[in-house]
């Protein structure tokens, strides 16, 4: 930011107030994952009785946790998270194997044979959103550019391209296999939402398809295995965002005032590592339960 405070201190904060809700948003899902598994199609919304909040705040304070015992192994002033960035690779791993899953599951026994399956999506057309409306070039470039530029905006992503990338072959081979992975996991996702519209109620959540298929089939094994998924996801989506939000509140706001403070009246070279990493600590706690508070206490 061209060694501005102001600038980076304006940027940290509205970085800051996008992302709190962002979390909220996680932990509510982490919440609604329970809701669905007990048999609710539509996720309670109500948070009225202290037993709503046990497991997101688990879920909150297990992460908590495990962001301070890794941050504790790596280099504050070199920005990498290598223990965090194999968490990631196993919670995607996780996720990935949980979609798989239950996509196979849906395409050959859940509810029919594979020949079953087809037939009764090719007499419930109306279930496929997507045949209702037309192919719009602009949508797509639209949809294009915005996939495109998530890569880079993204701070997660962003930070694992740039910032912990090793050599150019990594990113060669991240070329092919995440567009493959995304490419397979794709057909199965829609043919989850395609069976979940015919045979679930109407008012099941679309985004718990997933999850209530397994459920409504009676595979509670199943629906385990989809839980394991949802929570390896919102994991993978906190980890990194909450802790380079971390990063740029100790280093943008909290670190400029603190050597303001400290520099007065010497002249001697401090080591602050140990200071840098305790106050990332502190500021990743202060980040999960101001979201929490959001989104359960106000």
């Amino acid at each position: 930011y061209g060694s501005s405070f102001l600038v980076a201190a304006v940027v940290t904060s509205i970085r800051t107030v996008g992302l709190i809700p962002y979390f909220a948003l996680l932990m509510s899902s982490i919440h609604y994952l329970f809701d669905v598994l007990a048999g609710a199609y539509t996720p309670q919304t109500g948070h009225d009785h202290t037993e709503h909040l046990v497991v997101p705040f688990l879920f909150i304070a297990l992460i908590a946790v495990f962001i301070v015992f890794y941050s504790g192994r790596s280099n504050p002033s070199a920005e990498r998270y290598n223990g965090i960035v194999h968490s990631l690779a196993l919670d995607t791993v996780i996720k990935y194997a949980a979609i798989l899953s239950i996509g196979i599951a849906t395409a050959t026994w859940l509810f029919g044979s594979p020949s079953e399956i087809l037939a009764m999506i090719s007499t419930n057309p109306s279930h496929i959103t997507a045949l209702k409306h037309e192919f719009s070039i602009g949508d797509f470039i639209s949809l294009v550019i915005f996939g495109v530029s998530s890569v880079f905006l993204l701070p997660s992503q962003f930070h694992l391209i740039i910032v912990q990338n090793r050599n150019d072959s990594e990113l060669r081979t991240a070329r092919w296999f995440i567009s493959a992975t995304m490419l397979v996991l794709g057909v199965f996702i829609f043919l989850i939402a395609t069976v979940g519209s015919i045979v679930l109620p109407a008012n099941a959540s679309v985004d718990f398809y997933f999850l209530a298929l397994p459920v409504a089939a009676g595979q509670f094994w199943l629906a385990i295995i989809g839980v394991a998924g949802g929570l390896a996801a919102a994991a993978t989506m906190m980890l990194f965002p909450s802790i380079l939000l971390s990063v740029m509140i100790s280093n943008d706001l909290l670190l400029p005032l603190f050597l303001k403070r400290t520099s007065v009246g010497t002249n001697a070279a401090k080591d602050y590592s140990k200071i840098i990493l305790r106050l990332r600590r502190l500021v990743v706690l202060a980040i999960l339960l101001a979201a929490f508070g959001y989104q359960f206490v106000l």
